[in-house]
């Protein structure tokens, strides 16, 4: 991680002032899931509380809860 966010300070002005200011990005990586997979489609399509009130219906109606 730490070459790719080098290598984008030094292609690009702005983003590496970005960086400095606000910091790198942080990833944090889980085990690939059905429900993995469904939660990122929706909230993909959709924003803040109607992607949780969706998601947590669906999770629900599959049995994932």
């Amino acid at each position: 991680m730490r070459k790719a966010i080098n290598h984008l300070k030094k292609c690009d002005p702005i983003l590496s002032a970005i960086i400095e200011n606000v910091g790198a990005c942080r990833i944090q990586y889980g085990d690939p899931s059905f429900e993995r997979l469904a939660e990122a489609i929706v909230y993909q399509q959709l924003n803040g509380k109607a992607a949780v009130t969706i998601f947590n219906r669906f999770a629900d109606l599959a049995g994932a809860r």
